[in-house]
Formats: structure tokens, C-alpha cells, sequence
């Protein structure tokens, strides 16, 4: 199961823990480093309009869309948001290119 799927099968299964459904969720944000963009999900989840930013910040980008979400429901924007953040690596050490996120090709090697 790829990442993408996981994370359809996670919100699914939180909304219905919330005992809520998709068509009722006004907000969401979301991001993944290697899934694709989050927005894609409601393509799965449903296409019912509801407004979707991506996110993307490294590791934080679960916690990240959770800030949206929540700074949504502050504003008083929309009443009922979903935070949703995936990847799925090959087992081992993350292969990622620094230079593709603006740093040095020294950053993560070894001193």
C-alpha cells in the first residue's frame, strides 16, 4: 500500500472515530515529502469542494497543517478541519538531496 493510500485509509478511519464524514470536514491541510500533493486525497475521499492547502516543511509538515487547521477554526473561518500528514520511505537511512531544499551538498555528511 502506498503512502498516498495509507493516508486515505487513516482519515477515513479518523473521521469515523469522530463519527463525522468527509462531506462535512470546511477545511483541510495537508502535506507529504514523497506521497504527492495532499490535496490529491479528495480524489479518494471525496470531491465535495471542501477548500485543501497544501503544506510542505520537512518533517514538520504534519504538524505544520495542523497549525492551519487549528488557526482556521481561530479565525472562525470554518468549524470542522482535518490536519493530514504522510510519506513512506524504503526501509533505512532517508535518501534526500539537500540541494533540492536550498542547502549545501555538505549537509547531512558525516565531519
Amino acid at each position: 500500500m502506498s503512502g498516498r493510500q495509507q493516508a486515505v485509509v487513516a482519515t477515513r478511519d479518523a473521521l469515523a472515530e469522530a463519527g463525522v464524514d468527509w462531506k462535512d470536514i470546511q477545511f483541510a491541510a495537508g502535506g507529504s515529502a514523497s506521497g504527492g500533493f495532499a490535496d490529491t486525497l479528495v480524489n479518494e475521499l471525496g470531491l465535495t469542494g471542501t477548500a485543501f492547502i497544501n503544506v510542505s516543511n520537512g518533517c514538520a509538515t504534519g504538524a505544520s497543517a495542523l497549525m492551519v487547521a487549528a488557526s482556521m477554526i481561530e479565525a472562525e473561518q470554518a468549524d470542522l478541519c482535518v490536519a493530514i500528514g504522510f510519506d513512506k520511505h524504503e526501509p533505512g537511512a532517508f535518501n534526500a538531496d539537500p540541494e533540492s531544499v536550498g542547502l549545501g551538498a555538505w549537509y547531512g555528511r558525516p565531519a
